[in-house]
């Protein structure tokens, strides 16, 4: 895999760089995260995402059918924790259902109930953290005086509130969140 390099994520060079002999443009080490292996996600994880932030935006962008295409074989030992814990501390509202995706290809790979059984205290908190979050965020508002749930719409969206609020019941159980 060849990282990807950003324009801007370049930087000028001056003459006076005793390595450099003439003004010209260095491109830093930072890639956008494509991997085609797990172990490239592995390596390119440890190297080259270093905050949670960035590293739950890699996530995003790789989103859950690349991530369990990536894993389908198995998460690498520590690795389903970190991936919880970046998830924990940066989901946001909007990435609601992005986030309940990851989450379910990532219960459907090999060994999942393993990777889940090793996972240290802290990775356990954050991930009951994160199942918190995912429910508070989905918790309706109140209904306007009068109306039903039918008559606000809240029912007949496809893939809608209902939709996510089974997918994230189901993960609850998978992920064994008390």
């Amino acid at each position: 895999m060849k990282p990807l390099k950003s324009p801007s994520q370049q930087r000028h060079v001056s003459a006076s760089n005793p390595r450099k002999k003439s003004n010209h443009w260095i491109v830093r080490e930072k890639t956008l995260l494509q991997p085609e292996t797990s172990a490239e996600f592995y390596r390119d994880w440890r190297r080259y995402l270093r905050s949670g932030p960035e590293r739950y935006q890699a996530l995003l962008r790789l989103g859950g059918p690349k991530l369990g295409h990536l894993f389908q074989t198995d998460v690498g030992f520590g690795l389903l924790g970190e991936l919880l814990v970046a998830l924990a501390d940066h989901v946001r509202p909007a990435d609601r259902l992005v986030v309940l995706g990851i989450l379910r290809s990532l219960a459907n790979t090999r060994r999942f109930a393993l990777n889940l059984s090793l996972m240290s205290y802290a990775e356990r908190e954050s991930c009951r953290n994160l199942f918190r979050k995912l429910q508070a965020m989905g918790t309706p508002r109140p209904m306007q005086e009068g109306l039903s749930q039918e008559e606000q719409g809240l029912e007949r969206q496809p893939g809608g509130l209902q939709e996510e609020e089974r997918l994230l019941q189901e993960l609850v159980g998978l992920y064994q969140v008390d």
